[in-house]
């Protein structure tokens, strides 16, 4: 039996000093040691939780790739006659179908499921290579202390995808004017609103980044202190105090690496797709959905994993600003166990 990621002893000397600020490359580098070094464990976990999660998106993805197909033939036949209405109303026809509120509520739903995902995994995670006890450090003990805090772990994604479904069969319905059809007023209107939501867009983006670095941590003490989630934000909170941006930067290259990487499976698999479905789809396209399925596998802990080491140096390193009730919380157990 592997042990728990070194470091998680007091008594260990890679733990003395700030662990949060040293240099990017060596916790990136420890991200793939972990990650090569627990790899049948953490790919379990991962299959078990982000393979449920992509199997739950492959439905609207067949319907997105065959609304863009429709869609960019449609638009071809603008090109070559731009006055044709039918042409006009065709590629209007091809993504109307995302107005559909089912359809657009599911697709919101969707969007929340990588979030709800890694929230699982990063808990999963933090149990098994936190644990000091070879004979608990399982991927099965590691599911059911994630399970028995499912409520403060997917209540939040919970309500994200309702907001996420409700906004999104809004947002369809206040662009209400399609390709080709702003006729009146009205239409000119919504497309106002639809212009000024999307302004909106970047400054929501910038919160949820400062929010993602500034909460980076609180699953992992949520399941292995035993934090409620109130408690377990203001914990990464103060963890996270004065080192913000040295853990943003660490998210951006571990998210630049995921993307590289993940695209050189996405890329070929989506484009896979595409010439099947153009060809008149059938079994084939079992193909690239499963090599989808598979990359989101094997490229979801990535994330997690650099949250869980952040985590470990962050509680090594001590709080910035000590937050009183929270932050003199007892070690969880097996913390100084196992070096």
């Amino acid at each position: 039996m592997r042990d728990a990621i070194p470091g998680w002893s007091s008594a260990d000397p890679g733990s003395t000093g700030d662990r949060a600020r040293r240099p990017i490359g060596d916790i990136v580098r420890e991200v793939f040691r972990v990650y090569g070094g627990h790899f049948e464990p953490i790919i379990i976990l991962a299959a078990l939780i982000e393979g449920t999660a992509a199997l739950i998106s492959l439905p609207y993805i067949v319907v997105t790739i065959r609304a863009v197909l429709a869609g960019l033939d449609a638009m071809g036949d603008v090109v070559r006659d731009p006055t044709s209405e039918q042409a006009v109303q065709a590629v209007s026809a091809a993504f109307d179908r995302f107005r559909d509120p089912l359809l657009a509520g599911y697709g919101g739903v969707v969007s929340v499921a990588p979030l709800a995902s890694a929230l699982l995994l990063s808990g999963a995670l933090g149990a098994y290579l936190v644990s000091g006890d070879p004979e608990t450090r399982t991927p099965v003990i590691a599911l059911r202390m994630v399970v028995r805090r499912w409520a403060p772990l997917l209540l939040p994604a919970i309500l994200l995808a309702v907001l996420a479904g409700s906004f999104t069969v809004w947002s369809y319905g206040v662009s209400g004017a399609s390709f080709g059809r702003v006729s009146s007023t009205a239409d000119l209107d919504r497309f106002g609103l639809s212009f000024v939501v999307s302004l909106l867009a970047p400054v929501v983006v910038f919160v949820a980044l400062y929010l993602s670095v500034r909460w980076m941590v609180a699953v992992p003490a949520l399941v292995v202190e035993g934090l409620g989630l109130r408690r377990a934000l203001a914990r990464s909170a103060s963890l996270t105090y004065r080192r913000r941006l040295h853990i943003g930067l660490c998210l951006l290259v571990v998210g630049i690496v995921w993307s590289l990487f993940g695209w050189l499976v996405f890329g070929p698999a989506f484009l896979m797709a595409g010439v099947i479905e153009a060809g008149g789809g059938g079994p084939l396209l079992a193909v690239p959905l499963a090599l989808y399925v598979i990359g989101r596998i094997v490229f979801a802990p990535l994330i997690p994993i650099l949250t869980v080491i952040l985590y470990r140096d962050l509680r090594a390193a001590g709080p910035a600003a000590s937050t009183p009730g929270i932050d003199d919380k007892a070690a969880p157990p097996g913390w100084g166990s196992v070096g």
